[in-house]
């Protein structure tokens, strides 16, 4: 009753629908959006699905934007519980291996301990000593900032992300910064002007840093990395290929495993930290061979889901 006769934009529901995609659809930017939004009414929090809808009249021209929610307040509860309890599987699973994993550059740091006494005074022992040590403690070192970083609350912090500026402006000089200096390996990107996914900026960037440092891993001396978009009615997709070495099809459906790695210094966390980002940006990863190297998909929903 009180919203009777009163601006959209005069009322407290404005506070709570997106005003820029309501903007953007009078504007002719985009036809539809999809979402959800989370809200606080007197200290508990409920959640909507809404659909963004432009609004013709007879002769097809725009009238406004049809505004149509559900609680599904519910439905998300489980979800998340869901979320939760498969969070904790993996944890344990992580807590399972890590003792294993720290075990072995223990066991030969605590070797190398053991021998000092006897064996300080020869020159092959304390160059030896010298170079595996501060290896396996980097290995430890590098294994545990893994682990914090899986810790960290993971919430996505959800926005449009022009993808093609994105790479121009936050990823490229990066990339070209984790290639090795002995290394030839050149950058064929190919992403439309206005390809668009709705992502979480820092934690894209993470993933995406990791992928190319594996394409790059893959390649010996030279070689290609393409990196390039496209979409249809349900998806939106990066595709990120490299002409290295090929993983091998007995690893493949194991690359996601915490702890799998082929590398000779790698901690096997990466991919495993890289699935659940994208999991939580509610987007899918798949790894598959192609002819001549490694093909990296991620894939995101094309319904704009917020």
């Amino acid at each position: 009753k009180d919203l009777i006769f009163k601006s959209f934009y005069e009322t407290e529901i404005a506070n709570i629908f997106n005003i820029n995609i309501i903007q953007g659809i009078l504007d002719y930017y985009q036809d539809a959006y999809y979402g959800k939004v989370k809200i606080n009414i007197d200290n508990v929090y409920y959640y909507l699905e809404v659909n963004y809808i432009k609004l013709l009249d007879k002769k097809n021209e725009l009238m406004g934007v049809l505004i149509n929610f559900k609680d599904i307040t519910e439905k998300t509860k489980l979800e998340e519980f869901l979320i939760r309890k498969d969070k904790m599987e993996s944890l344990g699973f992580l807590l399972l291996n890590v003792a294993h994993e720290l075990r072995n550059p223990l066991t030969s740091i605590k070797n190398f301990t053991e021998l000092m006494p006897e064996h300080i005074d020869e020159e092959e022992f304390r160059e030896s000593l010298l170079y595996h040590v501060p290896k396996q403690v980097d290995y430890i070192n590098k294994l545990v900032s893994n682990l914090l970083e899986y810790s960290k609350p993971k919430e996505a912090e959800l926005t449009t992300i022009n993808v093609k500026q994105f790479f121009d402006n936050e990823l490229l000089s990066l990339f070209y910064k984790l290639i090795k200096a002995e290394k030839n390996i050149t950058f064929c990107i190919d992403i439309a002007e206005e390809f668009s996914i709705i992502a979480d900026p820092n934690q894209l960037k993470q993933v995406l840093i990791n992928l190319i440092q594996n394409a790059s891993d893959s390649i010996k001396e030279s070689g290609i990395i393409k990196i390039y978009s496209f979409e249809n009615k349900d998806t939106k997709v990066i595709v990120i290929e490299d002409d290295g070495e090929p993983i091998a099809e007995s690893d493949l459906s194991k690359v996601f495993d915490p702890f799998f790695t082929t590398k000779p210094s790698g901690t096997g966390l990466g991919l495993f930290i890289c699935y659940q980002l994208i999991k939580e940006n509610n987007g899918n990863i798949e790894i598959t061979n192609i002819q001549n190297g490694t093909k990296v998909s991620l894939i995101f929903n094309n319904k704009g889901e917020m």
